[in-house]
C-alpha cells in the first residue's frame, strides 16, 4: 500500500497550484497547513495563498450604513471566486432598527465568506438601540479561528453541549453579550487551548469554573462566585466577585484587578487572605467601594498599587498600607483627596512615585490644597508627586485666600512635583503660590500639552 499511496500524492503533486491551493480550503486549518510538510511543491502552494486582512469601522469612515454595507461587500466581493486566507475580520457598525432588519442577512453573509477563507481573528460589534445581533452558528463549528472577540450580540440558540470545534481558539472575548449561564460555560469548556479569556455578560454570571486551563494567562469577569485552576494564570481581573477558589497551583498571579461585591468586604478577610496566596504579585488594582470605608492592604513584594474611586464618600477611605517594597502609587477617579493613607512600613524604596489622576477637583480654594497637605504627610519618604488632568477653568484668587483661615501643612519630603495638562488660565499664580507652599517641591514642571485645541503652559523651577 505504501508504493500505491506515494505514487498518489505524487500524482496531485503535478495538479495546477490553482487546484491544491482548492483542495486546501477544503481541509481544517490545520490540516491543511501540514501539507507544507510533505513535499517543496504543497509548501510552495501553501505560502502562495493570499493573506488578507479587513477592517471595517463605520464611524472612523462616516458613512451612512447603506453606504457601508457596499464598501464591505465591494472589499469581500473577490473572495467569492478567489480563496485566500483572512488574517483577520473587524467590523463594527450602529444600526437603527430598520437598518438592523434590512441588512442583517449582508453581515451573516461576510461572516460565512470569511468562515470560508480561513479567518483567524474575528472581532465583531453591532449595536443596535433595541434589535439584537444573533450570531451566525457556523461561527463555532470553525477549526480556523485563533481570536474570536464579540461585542453586543447574542449568542445562537445552541447549549454548546459537547462542543469541540473551539479546541484550538486562544483568546475568547465576550463583552455586552446575551447569553445565559450555561451556554457561557460549555463554550469555554470547549476551548481547552485559550491563553486569553475575557467574559462581561449583559448580567453578572452567578458561577464560572475554570479548571485545567494549563494555558491560560489572563482572565477578565463579571462573575460572583469563580473556581479557578490555571497554573500559568499571570493576571486577573474580576468585577462583582463574592467568592473566588482557587487551586494550590494557582499562585503565579502576578497583577491583580478587582471590585469585590461590599459584603464580602468585611474586615478585609477575603481580600487579605487572597492577596497573601498570590506571593508573586508585583501589581495590584483596587476598586474603592462606597460602602466599606477601611482597608488594610499587606504584602511582602507588591511594587505597584493603583486606588480607584468614585463618587465623594461622607467619610475619605482610609487605606492602610503594609508594603514594605511599594515604589509607585496611583490615585484614579474622585478618589481624592478623599482618601487617606497609612503607610509607615515603606522604608527600602529611595524615592515612592504618587501619580493622581482624573481629578475632579478643581483646586478652588484652600480646603483642597490642604487636604494635599494632609494626605502627603503620611509619607515618610522622598515622594515624586505627579498631578494629571486637573481641572483650573476657576482656580484659587488671592481674594480667596485671604478670606480663609486654613493653612496648608507643608509637606517637606517632596522631591519632585509634576503637573500634566496645566490649562493655561488668565491667573494661576496664586495657586501655584498655594501649592508650593504646601509641598515645598525641590522641582516642579508643568508639562506642555495640547489638548482638545487648548493651550498649555510649560514652567520649570528648580531649586
Amino acid at each position: 500500500m505504501e508504493p500505491e499511496c506515494s505514487a498518489n500524492m505524487s500524482d496531485i503533486s503535478h495538479l495546477p497550484d490553482a487546484i491544491l491551493q482548492h483542495i486546501l480550503f477544503f481541509l481544517p486549518i490545520r490540516d491543511a497547513a501540514s501539507t507544507s510538510l510533505v513535499s517543496k511543491t504543497w509548501l510552495r502552494v501553501w505560502n502562495s495563498l493570499p493573506v488578507f486582512t479587513f477592517t471595517f469601522e463605520q464611524q472612523n469612515l462616516g458613512l451612512a450604513v447603506p453606504e457601508f454595507v457596499n464598501r464591505v461587500n465591494q472589499s469581500l466581493s473577490p473572495l467569492q471566486s478567489n480563496k485566500a486566507v483572512i488574517e483577520e475580520f473587524f467590523v463594527s457598525m450602529n444600526l437603527s432598527i430598520q437598518e438592523h432588519k434590512d441588512f442583517v442577512s449582508d453581515i451573516d453573509n461576510w461572516i460565512s465568506l470569511v468562515l470560508r477563507n480561513c479567518v483567524r481573528k474575528l472581532t465583531i460589534r453591532i449595536s443596535s438601540p433595541t434589535q439584537i445581533y444573533i450570531l451566525p452558528e457556523p461561527i463555532f463549528n470553525s477549526r480556523s479561528l485563533v481570536v474570536v472577540r464579540l461585542h453586543d450580540c447574542k449568542l445562537p440558540e445552541t447549549t454548546f453541549d459537547g462542543a469541540r470545534d473551539f479546541m484550538f481558539l486562544k483568546e475568547l472575548s465576550l463583552f455586552n453579550v446575551v447569553a445565559d449561564d450555561y451556554q457561557v460555560q460549555n463554550l469555554i469548556d470547549s476551548c481547552h487551548s485559550l491563553e486569553q479569556l475575557s467574559v462581561i455578560l449583559d448580567h453578572i454570571v452567578d458561577f464560572l469554573d475554570l479548571d485545567n486551563f494549563l494555558m491560560l494567562h489572563s482572565v477578565f469577569v463579571n462573575v460572583k462566585l469563580l473556581r479557578l485552576d490555571a497554573i500559568n494564570l499571570q493576571t486577573l481581573n474580576f468585577l462583582g466577585l463574592r467568592g473566588l477558589l482557587l487551586s494550590d497551583s494557582t499562585i503565579n498571579i502576578k497583577y491583580l484587578y478587582c471590585s469585590f461585591w461590599p459584603r464580602i468586604m468585611t474586615h478585609n478577610i477575603i481580600l487579605q487572605e487572597m492577596l497573601s496566596t498570590f506571593t508573586l504579585l508585583e501589581e495590584f488594582h483596587l476598586h474603592l467601594r462606597e460602602s466599606v470605608k477601611n482597608y488594610q492592604i499587606q504584602h511582602c513584594h507588591l511594587q505597584i498599587l493603583n486606588l480607584y474611586g468614585s463618587g465623594i464618600p461622607e467619610s475619605p477611605w482610609l487605606v492602610e498600607i503594609d508594603m514594605p517594597c511599594l515604589c509607585q502609587l496611583y490615585c484614579h477617579g474622585d478618589v481624592f483627596p478623599y482618601l487617606c493613607v497609612i503607610s509607615p512600613s515603606i522604608k527600602q524604596c529611595e524615592t515612592l512615585q504618587l501619580s493622581i489622576n482624573c481629578l475632579h477637583t478643581d483646586f478652588r480654594d484652600c480646603a483642597d490644597i490642604h487636604r494635599l497637605g494632609d494626605f502627603l504627610q503620611n509619607f515618610n519618604q522622598s515622594i515624586e508627586v505627579y498631578l494629571n488632568d486637573i481641572c483650573t477653568e476657576s482656580l484659587i484668587t488671592l481674594e480667596q485666600l485671604q478670606e480663609q483661615n486654613l493653612i496648608p501643612r507643608a509637606a517637606t519630603k517632596i522631591k519632585k512635583l509634576i503637573l500634566n495638562s496645566f490649562s493655561a488660565s488668565s491667573d494661576y499664580t496664586y495657586f501655584l503660590d498655594a501649592l508650593l507652599f504646601t509641598c515645598h517641591p525641590s522641582y516642579l514642571l508643568i508639562e506642555t500639552c495640547v489638548l482638545n485645541s487648548d493651550h498649555f503652559i510649560k514652567v520649570t523651577l528648580l531649586s
